[in-house]
């Protein structure tokens, strides 16, 4: 049998990655707060997964991308002392998937829909992780290489690069304009949510447009209105201040499903590109 790890399902390896995420905020930083809320949101995101999936398809789906939500959730949530967040947040992920579509494809993903809704319906009661992995280069040069692996098999490593590429002028300019150190503004690159962000949400095969030169020009979008959410304690644009409670989130959340409805209305997309692997698009429900 041959086991190389080039082999392996793209799918599989994302859940490793979001895995080893969660381990190493949890064994440094103790960010998961209690391994109930684990146990709470992967168990909420995989049952829903099951019971949608078998009324909507009339078969029993795979529910490695219910997992992913489900530690996607436990990871990006603040901890606290109450788990109804991370039992509403994974069951919020899984059922946008199905009762947000067009054409029969899902619009937002289903993660970062979850979050933003939360964050907007209910605020003084959950919020977003903001903890970044300190100085360990050791441990984020770990995650990130293996990362960079992930979103090359599934072929969408130009997304990933895009969006670094586009971050770290921007976090310049923001810089420069509001009078901050520049390490400040680049140091959102160093916690877990931008790493799930840019390795899992940006790329998510099953939201991005068809074409690539269409899926690099949205991430460069996102990545420009994501700035001017970070900017917002000194541009303050009025009704924009709730986006500080996670800029990359909402630019996402915003931008995100319009490209995605353009693609399919009047670009002629359909199908999510093919990951070494994998089933066929249409039976893919990324996290």
């Amino acid at each position: 049998m041959n086991l190389s790890i080039f082999k392996i399902d793209a799918r599989y390896l994302q859940a490793l990655l979001a895995t080893a995420i969660l381990a190493i905020g949890q064994l440094l930083y103790q960010t998961v707060g209690g391994y109930d809320r684990l146990l709470v949101a992967v168990a909420t995101a995989v049952a829903a997964e099951l019971a949608f999936g078998k009324l909507a398809r009339g078969k029993w789906p795979n529910v490695t991308s219910a997992y992913i939500s489900g530690l996607s959730i436990v990871i990006l949530t603040k901890p606290s002392n109450i788990l109804w967040p991370f039992a509403i947040g994974a069951l919020i992920s899984i059922v946008s998937k199905y009762a947000i579509a067009y054409k029969g494809r899902h619009l937002f993903n289903p993660t970062n829909f979850s979050l933003c809704v939360m964050l907007l319906a209910a605020s003084g009661k959950m919020g977003l992780l903001s903890t970044q992995w300190g100085n360990s280069l050791g441990v984020l040069a770990v995650v990130w290489a293996w990362g960079l692996f992930v979103v090359w098999r599934a072929k969408v490593l130009d997304l990933t690069l895009t969006y670094l590429i586009c971050f770290i002028p921007l976090a310049a300019i923001r810089a420069a304009v509001s009078h901050q150190p520049f390490g400040s503004e680049i140091a959102p690159m160093t916690g877990p949510m931008q790493t799930l962000f840019m390795f899992f949400m940006i790329t998510d095969p099953s939201t991005v447009m068809s074409k690539r030169p269409h899926r690099i020009a949205v991430v460069v979008i996102i990545a420009l209105v994501e700035c001017v959410f970070r900017m917002q304690e000194t541009l303050r644009i009025p009704g924009l201040a709730f986006t500080l409670w996670g800029p990359s989130m909402f630019a996402l959340f915003f931008v995100g499903p319009v490209a995605k409805w353009i693609d399919l209305a009047f670009l002629g997309g359909a199908l999510a590109p093919r990951r070494p692997g994998m089933p066929a698009p249409a039976a893919v429900a990324a996290a």
